[in-house]
């Protein structure tokens, strides 16, 4: 599948977006060129690595804001993409001017293609000396990378790399196995050889990032956006932006699908610091979640730019309850009232819109379960009467008020009213709630 034949509506128009479509399409061809025959020569690879290239030259694809380095990381790997089974994986390499590696071998094949910046690889035959411990360095070749150009390592090649001509870099490296799966690599005391050590993974492998100010945009650009909290839901009912729904790491694979059903999303990861979210994306990348960013800095990096927290759970949807309460003026009742009516039998149904799963935990004595969701559907089969007061409850007050006015929007002749504070001020006030309550609802009727 090439750049041009990938479907635009499968994702948003944002550079984050594009970026997944593209390595998508990149991973479809590199497969299909990989599977036209045996062995990990440079004649097999080499269409691979002009796929690579066409891939590095949409620069615009990998803008320096969403790949950061600084003098207190001047080189950093981020993840784009990878296979669960740890196969196939594709990295953007960035660096400061200078930055070089030692001599290192991979045990895979690799392909590194420029973005920007000019990669000079230095490549060297490993020949085997008397003492097992030490190997000698002959230089084969040097291949400098920049935009436009790759250069393709077989397994057992040895090379160094140096960001040269005074310019960072940014470069797509692309391997047959992912990096944290190299074990076995090693890397040289120099580059004549000589002693040789296991030569483990980056320790922080990062994901690309998205300042506060893009994201704000984003949350507000009409397109579709998922933005998660991976903390404890504890730690995030404290302090969160106001759109992040929660999904705890420890809980990420279960919820995931749930949360984010399709894998094209745009998806946001966030925590106090980026202490988690990397570890994060790091899972959704590897299930198949390829548009994945971090925002940089998490929930702090946000408030440090002026954008508000909010605590609490559910935060938007009772503010929105909040909202058609202050707007509708929605009637409502207090607890000491509905007791006292109830008490004297007056014309009164009750009618909790919680789920029947929260109605059978706790509910008031006299209510009758009727989600909320079919609200208008079914009041008819508990008031039938015109005169009978409908009474909508939940545990605390948004439901309540959404039902209510839903109900009183609808057009229904009964008098409608929210509970104020629903069960918790019932039980606030000293009196007790049924458990255990099991109420199938009736097929409604036909009108």
């Amino acid at each position: 599948m090439s750049l041009s034949e990938l479907p635009v509506e499968t994702a948003g128009n944002d550079v984050a977006s594009e970026r997944a479509r593209a390595v998508d399409a990149f991973l479809a061809q590199a497969r299909g060129l990989l599977a036209a025959g045996p062995g990990e020569g440079h004649a097999r690879l080499q269409p691979v690595a002009d796929a690579l290239i066409a891939l590095g030259r949409r620069a615009d694809l990998f803008p320096a804001a969403h790949f950061p380095i600084d003098a207190e990381r001047p080189a950093q790997v981020y993840r784009l993409a990878e296979d669960a089974d740890g196969g196939f994986a594709l990295y953007l390499s960035a660096g400061l001017a200078g930055k070089a590696q030692p001599p290192h071998d991979h045990t895979t094949w690799a392909i590194i293609a420029g973005v920007e910046g000019n990669e000079r690889n230095v490549l060297y035959r490993r020949e085997k000396t008397t003492d097992p411990a030490r190997d000698d360095l002959v230089q084969t070749r040097v291949v400098d990378v920049a935009a436009g150009s790759a250069v393709v390592l077989t397994p057992t090649d040895v090379h160094t790399i140096e960001l040269v001509d005074g310019l960072d870099g940014r470069h797509l490296h692309f391997y047959g196995r992912a990096l944290e799966r190299l074990e076995h690599r090693v890397v040289f005391e120099g580059t004549a050889g000589g002693s040789y050590r296991r030569f483990g993974p980056p320790r922080n492998i990062r994901h690309p990032a998205i300042a506060p100010a893009a994201l704000k945009a984003a949350l507000s650009d009409g397109e579709e956006i998922a933005l998660l909290d991976v903390r404890e839901t504890g730690v995030f009912v404290r302090s969160h932006i106001l759109l992040a729904a929660s999904a705890p790491l420890w809980r990420l694979e279960l919820l995931i699908d749930r949360l984010v059903p399709r894998r094209d999303t745009r998806i946001v990861l966030t925590d106090a610091d980026e202490s988690l979210a990397h570890q994060a994306a790091g899972k959704l990348v590897r299930l198949g979640w390829r548009n994945v960013s971090v925002l940089a800095g998490g929930t702090a990096g946000w408030a440090a730019a002026g954008y508000e927290l909010f605590s609490g759970s559910n935060v938007p949807s009772k503010a929105f309850g909040e909202v058609i309460e202050h707007r509708k003026h929605t009637p409502w009742i207090s607890v000491d009232e509905l007791h006292q009516r109830v008490e004297r039998g007056d014309d009164i149904v009750v009618v909790d819109s919680r789920t029947p799963e929260e109605f059978a935990d706790f509910s008031l004595p006299f209510a009758h379960s009727l989600p909320g969701a079919e609200l208008v559907y079914r009041i008819h089969e508990f008031a039938p009467r015109p005169e009978t007061l409908v009474v909508v409850n939940c545990a605390g007050r948004t439901r309540s008020i959404v039902g209510a006015q839903t109900l009183i929007d609808a057009g229904i002749p009964n008098p409608v009213v929210s509970l104020k504070d629903g069960t918790m001020a019932w039980l606030l006030a000293g009196r007790t709630l049924s458990h255990g309550r099991s109420a199938p609802l009736p097929e409604p009727e036909a009108a």
